[in-house]
């Protein structure tokens, strides 16, 4: 899955931090926004760990119909299809 493979862990957290370092903001709002950001990376960790399982789960059952194609291709002289 492209979302997944592009997918570094902690990217997006980094990313909030740094631009929210850059401005200006009282204590009391950078604490609630602090408090949002890290709920906001602990769902975001959430999901991308539920995309990463369906990524598993959907390439378990096509693992044997890439093994079809490569075996037909080297049947037939050819290059084995590249998957992703």
């Amino acid at each position: 899955m492209i979302l997944a493979a592009r997918w570094r862990p902690g990217a997006p957290t980094r990313a909030v931090r740094s631009s929210c370092l850059e401005s200006h903001v009282t204590d009391s709002s950078s604490t609630t926004s602090q408090a949002s950001r890290d709920e906001f990376s602990t769902g975001s960790r959430h999901v991308i760990g539920g995309l990463d399982g369906r990524v598993t789960d959907l390439n378990q059952p096509a693992s044997p119909f890439r093994d079809v194609d490569t075996r037909l291709a080297r049947g037939l002289g050819r290059e084995p299809p590249h998957h992703r």
